[in-house]
């Protein structure tokens, strides 16, 4: 009996979940959200986008250096991003003809 409980305990296949939820709120026109001024956090969140950009791009060329380490928000993201995730994104856009450029630019 104790050889099977054994047994048993060493068949159990151990799986680890992450759950991160990213704000990415800074994406929008500088000019819009900041009143034209480009302050220190706007600036600051839109260099992180533009890292993330870099990230997937390399991940989807397949290139063998990911730059993870530009920015603090692809080294949180990292485990995220490649292996054997899953990730999903939520964008918010408008209809209205006003905020075309910037729902273009987030699509």
């Amino acid at each position: 009996m104790l050889q099977q409980v054994a047994l048993l305990l060493s068949a159990v296949h151990k799986q680890q979940a992450q759950l991160s939820l990213v704000d990415l709120a800074g994406s929008e026109d500088m000019t819009r959200s900041h009143h034209g001024a480009g302050d220190q956090d706007g600036i600051a969140t839109n260099l992180g986008l533009h890292a993330l950009t870099r990230v997937l791009g390399a991940l989807a060329a397949g290139a063998p250096h990911v730059p993870y380490r530009d920015a603090t928000l692809t080294r949180l993201l990292q485990p995220a991003l490649g292996g054997d995730c899953v990730t999903q994104m939520l964008a918010c856009i408008s209809p209205a003809a006003a905020d075309e450029a910037e729902t273009a630019r987030t699509l």
